[in-house]
């Protein structure tokens, strides 16, 4: 063992929690991520020699590379717990792929959404641009929501962490 202090068990667990939450939002993986296929063996390895865990997660790191939507926390990382990250990520996928899908098969929408004007404006020309963007705005639309929740705030959206992902219109109610 090295000087360094190894990962800790909670550590681990939290790094695993999202591993394994982005493959259960992602079933098809297999098909369409391939490199991915050593994952699972070594958090298993991971589980059982708790002092090569380091070494482990670099490799299941370099594994999901060329992957947009990483499991990992990056910067200074979300404050959200786990379980929330998952329900908001899986959430995000759905929704993602379904903005896609409504790019591709629409006419309609190809031709009347736009650009924001501070992105350059003008059609988007591709799906996973336009799914790119709309899955970030409801990104943050979640985000908020959660965060309001936790602090009490009294906001239009609030979100509580859960799955399934339900946002309350706290606007609608104040109305009735």
């Amino acid at each position: 063992m090295t000087d360094k202090e190894s990962m800790t068990q909670e550590q681990w667990t939290s790094k695993t929690t999202l591993i394994n939450g982005w493959f259960a939002n992602h079933p098809d993986w297999m098909t369409d991520n391939i490199e991915l296929v050593a994952v699972p063996q070594l958090i298993e390895a991971g589980d059982k020699k708790p002092e090569s865990r380091d070494s482990l997660y670099a490799a299941i790191r370099t594994c999901f590379a060329d992957i947009t939507d990483k499991p990992f926390r990056t910067g200074r990382g979300s404050t959200m717990p786990d379980a929330v990250l998952i329900a908001r990520d899986g959430l995000l996928t759905t929704y993602h792929s379904a903005m896609v899908t409504l790019f591709n098969d629409n006419e309609a929408v190809r031709t009347l959404e736009m650009r924001h004007g501070k992105s350059g404006g003008g059609n988007y020309t591709e799906a996973i641009e336009f799914a790119d963007d709309k899955t970030a705005s409801r990104r943050q639309v979640l985000n908020k929501a959660y965060s309001d929740f936790t602090k009490g705030n009294d906001a239009q959206y609030l979100w509580n962490g859960e799955s399934p992902v339900v946002i309350v219109n706290n606007s609608s109610q104040e109305e009735e």
